[in-house]
């Protein structure tokens, strides 16, 4: 991610863990980027293929779900968010939203529209996973609500140093 958002394409604007590949070295190969300019002039899409981009809000941040429809290059910061969706579902190993997920509708109006209060955001529950306490801390400030309060990729690849040397 480091490289991507160095180079011309600026921000992979998709990232969710089908775009996350292993090869037969377990390296993760990224996938699905740089293709703006040509879904830009997509044709409409049929209802299969709708409900299937629907399951993909999961991973958008809020300020894409406020938006109505996320900006075709997303951003550096929006990266950042998805990625911590996808760390929790490694580390959960049950999916972007835990175990037992509450409906679509409800987990995009939650992000989307939220209720700070007793609860704070809503995001996975963390209660459900058994992890250090650094890559908690890391999940939660990469899916901060303010982009701007979200950390870049390089100051997470400093983070979580100590899992690289776990394998």
């Amino acid at each position: 991610m480091i490289y991507l958002h160095d180079s011309q394409i600026i921000s992979h604007g998709n990232l969710k863990s089908s775009n996350c590949l292993v090869d037969s070295r377990w390296v993760l190969q990224i996938s699905d980027f740089g293709l703006h300019e040509f879904r830009a002039n997509q044709e409409p899409l049929c209802r299969a293929e709708r409900d299937k981009r629907k399951q993909g809000l999961l991973w958008q941040p809020p300020e894409f779900l406020r938006a109505g429809c996320p900006r075709g290059r997303g951003s550096q910061k929006g990266d950042v968010y998805s990625f911590s969706i996808v760390l929790f579902e490694i580390i959960g190993r049950k999916g972007p939203w835990g175990k037992d997920p509450p409906d679509l509708k409800f987990i995009i109006d939650r992000v989307a529209n939220p209720r700070f209060g007793e609860e704070g955001y809503y995001r996975p529950p963390l209660e459900q996973i058994s992890c250090p306490e650094y890559i908690l801390k890391c999940m939660e400030d990469c899916w901060q609500e303010d982009p701007e309060d979200r950390p870049d990729f390089r100051f997470i690849n400093m983070r979580l140093k100590e899992m690289q040397a776990g394998l």
